[in-house]
């Protein structure tokens, strides 16, 4: 039985089965640059076949290619609106 179970394991793995998605067989470094333009997929790519789950674990260990941030400014323009005694006031620019 173990003899037979090697030999269909030899021959599984001789099998060449057709990719069922063209983006497992773009090279590494161009899938990097579609996880690098929608991060938000990286999960779901990561579902979809052993090539892109190896190639997004890859990715993750790289260098972060987006920057970080220090600081953050927020400046906000407001109006200045009359207080009136009918439902909303006008607003004055």
């Amino acid at each position: 039985v173990l003899k037979m179970a090697d030999s269909l394991a030899a021959q599984f793995a001789q099998l060449e089965l057709p990719s069922l998605s063209w983006i497992d067989e773009l090279p590494e470094e161009l899938v990097w640059k579609i996880m690098d333009f929608t991060p938000e997929s990286v999960f779901n790519m990561r579902l979809t076949c052993r090539e892109l789950k190896s190639c997004s674990d890859s990715y993750a260990m790289l260098p972060s290619s987006v920057p970080s941030i220090d600081r953050l400014r927020v400046d906000v323009q407001t109006k200045w609106c009359p207080a009136t005694s009918m439902g909303d006031p006008p607003c004055i620019d």
